[in-house]
């Protein structure tokens, strides 16, 4: 069943874009999200952590989850008083950020507006769960989990390894290559980010980084999340995932460009994840 979002709430960011997809089934950012919400309902730890202004950076909450038999992946949780922030920046540059992540000619997830619909199953509407408890919390968790942004061409890698457009590949293309940038999110620079919406040439002739651009701002939240790291961003929420969306549609670009240039033919099944 669809149901509406209210498109003007920039706070659902936090209960949509800072926290990782895989956290344990005991958490959840909802609370906070309603809390900060209506201010008067902070309790007062709370109220303390979201005063809590480092001046310098933040540290994130790690934890592990198993990748597979013999490995895990570390994921973070953002500081409170960061993920307000980060709300802030999408109230004010969420037009840039869908605008930077259009570009790609090979892309096949990234933001594509705002999203403005979500689902809920029809079941929690039959006689049997509207008498139990649980109506509420379903309700608000479908409603608080979605991405704040609606998403081209596909939600999660799952979705096009069963597609169809993944199945016609097969059948068309004996080989498929596929090039993997290992350890990614730790080995992003986050100052890239200007790099990749400008140039490296003009980010290094104008470093004022006191000038509240959409790049240097971007730039500033994802160190602040982690240690004032520069050198690699925390692994778990969407907004770091919009990051390095940004920084690879700058090279999907100049990939694009170099091999134009060189007269090759452009593969249009060619597609980054």
């Amino acid at each position: 069943m669809l149901n509406k979002i209210n498109q003007d709430d920039t706070l659902r960011v936090l209960a949509t874009e800072v926290t990782p997809f895989e956290t344990p089934l005991l958490f959840s950012n909802t609370g906070f999200y309603k809390n900060y919400k209506e201010k008067e309902n902070i309790p007062s730890f709370l109220v303390g952590l979201i005063e809590q202004k480092q001046s310098d950076y933040s540290i994130p909450f790690s934890f592990k989850i198993d990748k597979d038999v013999n490995s895990y992946r570390v994921l973070s949780l953002i500081h409170p008083s960061l993920q307000i922030d980060i709300a802030s920046f999408y109230e004010a540059f969420s037009s840039r950020i869908l605008n930077s992540c259009s570009i790609s000619e090979f892309s096949i997830r990234h933001p594509s507006k705002k999203a403005s619909r979500y689902y809920t199953s029809e079941y929690i509407y039959t006689e049997e769960h509207l008498k139990s408890n649980s109506v509420e919390l379903d309700l608000e968790e479908n409603q608080y989990q979605n991405s704040y942004y609606s998403y081209k061409k596909f939600q999660h890698i799952n979705f096009f390894t069963s597609s169809k457009e993944f199945l016609y590949l097969e059948e068309k293309f004996k080989y498929l290559l596929k090039l993997d940038v290992q350890t990614c999110f730790d080995s992003i620079y986050t100052h890239s980010i200007c790099w990749s919406v400008k140039n490296k040439r003009f980010a290094k002739n104008n470093t004022n980084k006191n000038l509240k651009t959409f790049e240097n701002e971007f730039d500033s939240l994802m160190s602040k999340t982690n240690y004032n790291e520069t050198n690699g961003i925390i692994t778990g929420p969407e907004f770091s995932r919009i990051f390095s969306e940004v920084i690879f549609q700058g090279i999907d670009s100049e990939i694009y460009k170099a091999l134009e240039k060189l007269d090759i033919p452009l593969c249009q099944d060619s597609c980054r994840l």
